[in-house]
């Protein structure tokens, strides 16, 4: 087993979210095979080593417990959901999972893996506040992405599609400093977290939220986003201990458990999904995943159908009439 397979071992439990009767429709992009697999064995080939599933048990205890009852308290609103503080950084923790999933190879030193065992470990045990102030760097800085940044979700009646990259990002090129010879960092707009067949979140970068609740703070900012530009929502916030509260510092200084915060729930258009599993797709490394072959098979083909314009990490041609005869 690889060390990628074993991190992704730990997150199949959630991929019961869009398995059907039979399992997860699966399609393995290393060997072009299509095939229906059980949820817990759907992005892995044999099992986990004991301390992945000694992740996966506290994982199922921490985050899909909670988790599961956010996801059925969205499937039951229509237009907006209303969670709590703790529900709010269940679903940071969960994206902060995801974003440690860096892969890493066999050949790669063992202080390597050490390293992401560690960091997982302080993700699940820690409080969110501590998380924040973690001695281990990457913990530290995507702790505080995560806080800077603010959630949007959606919601469809057809189907997303879910991969093995653990972080989805939509990019723009950055823009290029005239001073200097090095080529700019592309600017991530969001990042995509399917949650369900149904429901995905964006994690919106810092600059769209500026641009979200105070416009003429980024003026001047290349920012561009065929998503972005289309479905706003700044959420609404109601503090337990709101009459102390006279600033910034003080949201953070008297923050409760059971603070709401109420986010609208956006319908994505068509087109616009199967934008969104296009990213999905084309940042997986070997394994996509999804519950209902006949409704990704548009997806799929409006992937393909890109070749030529843009470059594609996948060719799906050869895939494409195996998923129509599942």
């Amino acid at each position: 087993m690889s060390s990628q397979e074993s991190q992704d071992g730990m997150y199949s439990l959630m991929l019961k979210n869009f398995a059907g009767q039979n399992g997860v429709c699966v399609i393995d992009m290393q060997n072009g095979t299509v095939s229906s697999r059980a949820p817990d064995m759907a992005f892995r080939e044999a099992e986990p080593p004991a301390e992945v599933k000694d992740f996966e048990a506290k994982f199922a205890e921490i985050i899909e417990k909670p988790m599961d009852k956010i996801l059925g308290k969205i499937n039951k609103m229509s237009k907006s959901i209303l969670l709590t503080r703790t529900e709010l950084e269940t679903i940071k923790k969960y994206i902060l999972l995801q974003m440690n999933r860096t892969p890493y190879s066999d050949a790669e030193a063992e202080d390597d893996k050490d390293l992401w065992k560690k960091e997982t470990a302080a993700i699940l045990d820690m409080e969110w506040d501590a998380l924040m102030k973690s001695e281990l760097v990457d913990v530290l800085k995507d702790s505080a992405e995560v806080n800077n940044s603010f959630l949007l979700f959606f919601r469809t009646d057809e189907e997303f599609v879910i991969g093995d990259s653990g972080c989805v990002a939509e990019c723009v090129p950055g823009t290029k400093d005239e001073d200097s010879d090095e080529e700019p960092e592309d600017f991530i707009n969001y990042n995509l977290f399917p949650l369900t067949s149904e429901i995905a979140v964006l994690l919106i970068s810092l600059p769209w939220k500026m641009r979200f609740s105070s416009p003429d703070a980024v003026k001047g900012l290349p920012l561009s986003s065929p998503i972005l530009e289309k479905y706003r929502s700044v959420p609404k916030m109601k503090y337990i201990n709101e009459r102390r509260i006279r600033s910034e510092e003080d949201v953070s200084k008297f923050k409760h458990p059971m603070d709401r915060f109420t986010y609208m729930i956006h319908d994505v258009a068509k087109d616009d999904l199967h934008y969104l599993n296009t990213l999905t797709i084309n940042e997986s490394d070997r394994y996509i995943g999804f519950m209902t072959p006949a409704k990704v098979v548009p997806t799929m083909e409006s992937y393909d159908s890109m070749k030529g314009s843009v470059d594609l990490a996948h060719d799906l041609s050869d895939v494409i009439g195996k998923v129509k005869g599942l």
